[in-house]
């Protein structure tokens, strides 16, 4: 009967610790984070241009990133596309002998060119 009891005011506390509302946010570590207020959020700004010409900058890069390593790899696809063979069992032998690192990057140009913007502007939008 004590033990039933026991359970119960037990079982009735910790209903109570989980309807609170927590004071604060576990962190991966273990430590706690202070939540923001209600009030501390209304007091900053929506954005501010520091961050928009970051997410601005970012974007660019990234844009521009993304063409330098994935052009030459889709030009090396193109090849292979074309010339109807298969990369393990050409070896590659006929494709380096015909085509320079350089020659990969043949065509960059337009997408240098459009992709940092768009990607800049998708950063600075979202």
């Amino acid at each position: 009967m004590e033990e039933d009891e026991a359970i119960m005011a037990e079982q009735a506390s910790l209903r109570l610790v989980a309807a609170a509302p927590p004071a604060s946010a576990p962190s991966a570590v273990g430590l706690e984070l202070p939540m923001p207020s209600a009030r501390s959020a209304a007091a900053q700004p929506a954005f501010s241009f520091t961050s928009v010409r970051n997410s601005i900058a970012a974007g660019y890069v990234a844009g521009v990133s993304g063409i330098l390593i994935g052009h030459p790899l889709d030009s090396i696809k193109v090849l292979i596309q074309m010339r109807g063979s298969n990369l393990v069992t050409s070896r590659g032998s006929g494709l380096a002998q015909k085509r320079s690192l350089l020659s990969l990057y043949s065509g960059i140009q337009g997408p240098l060119m459009t992709v940092g913007v768009v990607q800049a502007i998708n950063f600075a939008v979202y």
